[in-house]
């Protein structure tokens, strides 16, 4: 058994003594066993709130490392998962890929032009029948605020002017500008490409 203070050392360690462990005491996880040392706790001056390190099956069956936080007033070291605000066995979405890509309008009016973004290409693999969350802004000039896509302009008689917008397939990202008249113009559009864990459906 172990006893760790808020270092990390235990009392096997050498250059403790015995003060520093004054107020601590032995971690043990939901069976009673005491932890390893290379478990840290953290509390809120109540409660266990912070488990960071080994927990013999804490994160799964089979599955000894991790991180968790527990909700207050529920000791992580024995809560259930629904009493947890996080836990590295949980799914989260991450952000995979980040990007500019620009869309040039050459002034013609009725025009449309796309720019297409591919997942091989920028070595995202996805499980199948799956696609990502994308979150795509748009600029076109610098100072300028960044509007969220999709994004519609209105002529002074209330017609549709201008869209930007974008599709996601299997495959890619298709980012589409439409002009009815004629604007000059390149569009800068930041996109963000978000996947999770969870299996495909």
């Amino acid at each position: 058994m172990s006893i760790i203070n808020i270092n990390g050392k235990t009392s096997e360690q050498e250059g403790i003594n015995q003060t520093e462990f004054t107020n601590f005491k032995i971690l043990t996880d939901s069976n009673g066993n005491p932890l390893p040392a290379n478990a840290q706790i953290i509390s809120d001056g109540t409660t266990d709130r912070v488990l960071l390190g080994v927990q013999k099956d804490g994160f799964g069956t089979g599955k000894d490392f991790g991180f968790k936080i527990s909700q207050e007033g529920y000791d992580v070291k024995t809560c259930a998962d629904d009493k947890l605000t996080m836990s590295s066995a949980f799914n989260s979405f991450k952000i995979v890929y980040s990007d500019i890509v620009s869309i040039s309008m050459p002034g013609t009016a009725n025009y449309s032009k796309q720019e297409d973004v591919s997942f091989s290409a920028l070595g995202i693999t996805l499980p199948a029948n799956t696609v990502p969350i994308v979150i795509a802004y748009l600029n076109w000039h610098p100072g300028f605020l960044w509007r969220p896509i999709p994004y519609l302009e209105f002529s002074v008689a209330g017609t549709t002017d201008k869209v930007i917008q974008y599709f996601v397939s299997e495959d890619s990202i298709s980012f589409v500008a439409t002009h009815v008249t004629a604007t000059l113009v390149t569009y800068n559009i930041q996109y963000y490409i978000i996947t999770d864990t969870l299996p495909a459906i």
